[in-house]
């Protein structure tokens, strides 16, 4: 099996017969971004003992919920917690009204999307291609590469952004000089030498670190 083939299956493979748990589409997502927990402060995770975040979440969905097919089960917490609180949010609406540019979205408009969720999820989803229903709907209007070729995700750069010949760059480098009580100290200072040292980042390491950087800014602009 290729090196990508092995990855998959380690990511995959855990919890991957739990079906019956709440948000099983999304436990592997919530699965890496909950190691960020390593770099709270003892005292933050002192507070945090016993709290469970997939349960509130759970207590704030729709009474039916739990009837659903899995995938609009999917499609709602996707909406609900990427979609309209993250994507539309920080890397939309924000990122171009701050540069004078308003976006506008076709796949949101309303009939489109009244539309969609009516569509059968059988439909929606075959096997492991996505957009089944829109790619055979256009397939005579799209270039033949266009229709059959793999799905290009959208990625922000993140540490990237942030780091110039291995040092932070200085716009930076003071909110990691004055580190939250929320945080540990030491375990950010690895993290930092980390991103300054390797080229790439994976999801969990490039997770945590946009997260601290973010409530870094937000806490010292406060104060």
């Amino acid at each position: 099996m290729k090196r990508s083939g092995r990855l998959l299956m380690s990511f995959y493979k855990k919890d991957l017969m739990d079906t019956g748990h709440f948000g099983y589409s999304h436990l592997p997502t919530w699965r890496n971004t909950s190691s960020i927990m390593q770099y709270l402060s003892k005292d933050v995770i002192h507070e945090l003992k016993g709290y469970d975040p997939i349960e509130e979440l759970k207590g704030a969905m729709p009474q039916e919920f739990s009837s659903w097919h899995p995938l609009n089960q999917a499609q709602y917490l996707e909406i609900k917690i990427l979609l309209a609180g993250y994507l539309l949010s920080s890397q939309g609406e924000r990122m171009a009204m701050a540069n004078s540019v308003e976006g506008r979205y076709p796949f949101l408009d309303h009939n489109v999307a009244e539309l969609s969720s009516r569509i059968d999820p059988r439909l929606k989803l075959k096997g492991l291609r996505e957009k089944f229903v829109l790619k055979k709907a256009f397939k005579d209007d799209l270039p033949g590469k266009i229709f059959s070729r793999t799905k290009q995700p959208y990625g922000a750069p993140n540490k990237e952004s942030f780091f110039h010949d291995g040092q932070p760059k200085e716009t930076i480098r003071e909110y990691f000089n004055h580190c939250s009580p929320l945080f540990d100290k030491q375990g950010v200072d690895k993290l930092i030498s980390k991103c300054a040292q390797s080229k790439t980042l994976g999801f969990r390491d490039n997770s945590a670190f946009v997260g601290i950087l973010s409530t870094l800014i937000l806490s010292q602009s406060m104060h």
